[in-house]
């Protein structure tokens, strides 16, 4: 079922869609969740999408931008991560803990983002056990990513 109503793009879809197909096929009824739950939210650029002490209950794909994560530490700011299009950023360190945010997001750069509500994820996860492969992928990813950088 398409929400064209919702969704401007080619297939009627979330944007988060073909992300999520490239890393495992999604059913039908697990699109249909996604199409339902997501929704757009734009962020300006230097404006911060999260900050310590705020609930962290979405994560985000970068249609359009960059978003950078930090920390503050004796007054000075030191970036964990810098992520662009076509990626996911969220609270990572307080996933699964239902906790609040402990670092800033903040846009470097004008930005569209779609929202995923964490809600909804572990709904799917529940439901349609093809979007686990695409979580598993994508923490492989962060993880390794994580590693990089350290």
């Amino acid at each position: 079922m398409r929400n064209n109503s919702k969704w401007d793009t080619a297939d009627g879809h979330s944007p988060v869609i073909p992300f999520f197909n490239s890393i495992a096929r999604l059913s039908a009824e697990a699109i249909e969740v996604f199409d339902m739950e997501t929704f757009r939210v734009t962020l300006e650029k230097r404006k911060l999408l999260l900050k310590p002490g705020t609930p962290a209950d979405h994560f985000y794909f970068i249609v359009k931008g960059v978003i950078q994560g930090y920390i503050k530490e004796n007054g000075k700011q030191i970036t964990t991560w810098i992520v662009a299009e076509r990626e996911i950023v969220g609270s990572i360190r307080t996933l699964g803990t239902n906790g609040l945010c402990l670092e800033y997001l903040q846009a470097l750069e004008d930005c569209e983002l779609i929202a995923i509500p964490i809600a909804t994820t572990e709904y799917v996860f529940d439901h349609f056990p093809e979007t686990n492969v695409v979580a598993r992928r994508l923490w492989e990813y962060n993880y390794r990513s994580a590693e990089e950088r350290a």
